[in-house]
């Protein structure tokens, strides 16, 4: 199983909406992944390399092999042709296509199923994934770029830059692994940030941008950027060729190529409430951007149903670049699963604390538990997660089973 983890990590940032999974045979000793969006899943790749070699052996499985037809046949019929005498899997998948299906099929066939090694491990692969099928939700991580005494910018408002080179450099990599970049009105107006994923090549990042009162220009930088990447395509185009006859086809996140190879595209998407001036939202529709009207929540975007309406897209992991005001909100909706500081050994004082005016009693507060502290040259990136999420989720899939 320790392969088949090792391999599943090959697929980090090219695969979603679909999980990360590796596939590992125990004799010969051999292992596989998802590599891509619309390829070949891991016991494919797997079975492709080892060939009459499964026969009468037994494959390890970080996920629960699937049982339904959709880019590609279901993986619990090609261990039964291969003739695989045993099957280990870290954990059934949440996904309702699925569900135990899979393991069902091979016990039907007669190959003998063992569930939970390494099941934590395979989860924390997969959190996002998980938390969109188990609870129809995005996964969010709140990323802040922090001195010592937690401030966010100067007394001025200047926060270019906190941090150095390097741990930019790893912001930009966290950007090109999430499905979508998140950032306030307030952040934009002040920063007119590109949000790129720039030091990872071949990166195209979807930036969603929150504007209750369509307070930013449909002209801002964020957009110039996504045009860049995307070449200009409107979401109107979606399911059908645009242009020439070999023209990718436009279908959610991804655009085919004439190949048949499914390549991951940027959208820029503005949320904003129900009810705003249709003339000043039509702009924002004229440069291609696509708004969301989602409910209001004291006069904001209700971040909930945002983070609901992100799932649903295929939008499961939300990299949320906060300025204070939206920090403080996502804080106060407790919807912050993850929190990822890039710490400055700086002290600026002044009132532009990251968590803006949140406050919480001493009893209550909302707490994390450490994933990652890392040193980065005279700086450290501090990686947390929600408390217990783990074994939640762990639960959880096994009731659904």
């Amino acid at each position: 199983m320790r392969s088949a983890l090792r391999a599943a990590g090959k697929g980090l940032g090219h695969v979603s909406p679909n999980p990360l999974v590796g596939a590992a045979l125990e004799h010969p000793a051999k292992s596989a992944a998802h590599r891509r969006f619309g390829g070949p899943h891991a016991e494919r790749m797997l079975l492709d390399a080892i060939g009459s070699e499964a026969a009468g052996g037994t494959v390890h499985l970080t996920l629960e092999p699937c049982s339904h037809h959709g880019k590609t046949g279901p993986c619990a019929d090609l261990l039964i042709e291969a003739g695989v005498r045993r099957v280990v899997v870290a954990t059934l998948d949440p996904n309702p296509s699925v569900r135990g299906r899979g393991v069902a099929r091979l016990r039907k066939a007669g190959i003998e199923v063992e569930i939970g090694p390494g099941a934590r491990e395979a989860l924390a692969l997969n959190l996002p994934y998980f938390q969109r099928h188990l609870y129809e939700r995005a996964w969010i991580e709140l990323k802040e770029a922090i001195t010592l005494d937690g401030r966010v910018a100067d007394s001025g408002g200047r926060s270019r830059w906190i941090t150095g080179p390097e741990a930019r450099r790893i912001v930009h990599r966290d950007r090109a692994r999430a499905d979508a970049l998140v950032i306030g009105a307030g952040t934009l107006r002040a920063d007119d940030p590109e949000l790129t994923g720039r030091d990872t090549p071949g990166s195209t990042t979807t930036r969603i941008v929150i504007d209750s009162r369509l307070r930013i220009s449909p002209e801002a930088r964020v957009w110039q950027a996504w045009h860049a990447d995307s070449g200009g395509r409107r979401p109107g185009s979606e399911g059908r060729p645009i242009g020439r006859r070999d023209t990718p086809t436009v279908s959610g996140n991804f655009v085919r190529r004439s190949d048949g190879r499914w390549l991951r595209r940027p959208r820029l998407i503005l949320a904003t409430v129900r009810g705003v001036p249709g003339g000043r939202l039509e702009r924002f529709r004229e440069r291609g951007w696509e708004p969301w009207l989602l409910p209001a929540r004291g006069g904001h975007v209700s971040l909930p149903a945002l983070a609901r309406r992100a799932a649903r897209e295929g939008l499961h992991h939300l990299l949320v670049e906060a300025g204070p005001t939206l920090a403080q909100a996502w804080l106060e909706a407790d919807l912050v699963d993850a929190l990822t500081l890039y710490m400055a050994p700086k002290v600026l004082g002044g009132r532009f604390g990251w968590t803006g005016s949140f406050q919480s009693p001493l009893a209550r507060a909302p707490h994390w538990e450490s994933v990652a502290l890392d040193r980065i040259g005279e700086e450290g990136c501090w990686r947390l997660r929600r408390p217990g999420v783990l074994d939640r989720m762990a639960d959880d899939v096994h009731r659904i089973g």
